[in-house]
């Protein structure tokens, strides 16, 4: 089996699939018990005249956030083809985003952000070069 730039892609694009699912189910796990709840639920704060507990606004960006990363990852498997400086940007982006998880966050994280920024640059490595 050849392995073309589309495989690495492939590659990349799932685990930036599997990351987005486990941004999820870690963040229905740290407020399943109540305790964070508890805790951010104590300060509020004004933006833009709308009034948030720092627990609502925490929630609402983190269900967003792997949200995003999810539909990203399911757009990406649907382009027919990508231009090479598209996977500049995928891998520049994964790089960013995988140094700051290794930075913030958990290990789950930190494997599937490393698998989608090493496939990502591979997939740019692999691009066909045009003549």
């Amino acid at each position: 089996m050849k392995w073309t730039y589309k495989t690495y892609l492939r590659i990349g694009v799932i685990s930036f699939i599997i990351l987005g699912i486990g941004h999820l189910f870690g963040e229905a796990q740290m407020s399943s018990d109540g305790s964070i709840e508890k805790h951010l639920d104590q300060y509020d704060f004004k933006l833009l005249g709308s009034t948030f507990s720092l627990y609502q606004f925490h929630l609402g960006y983190s269900v967003m956030m792997g949200l995003l990363i999810i539909f990203i990852g399911l757009l990406l498997l649907t382009l027919q083809e990508i231009q090479k400086q598209t996977l500049l940007l995928l891998a520049i982006g994964s790089i960013i985003i995988c140094g700051l998880n290794w930075y913030f966050f958990a290990l789950p994280g930190q494997i599937f952000s490393t698998i989608s920024a090493v496939f990502f640059s591979l997939a740019y490595w692999k691009f066909p070069k045009v003549e």
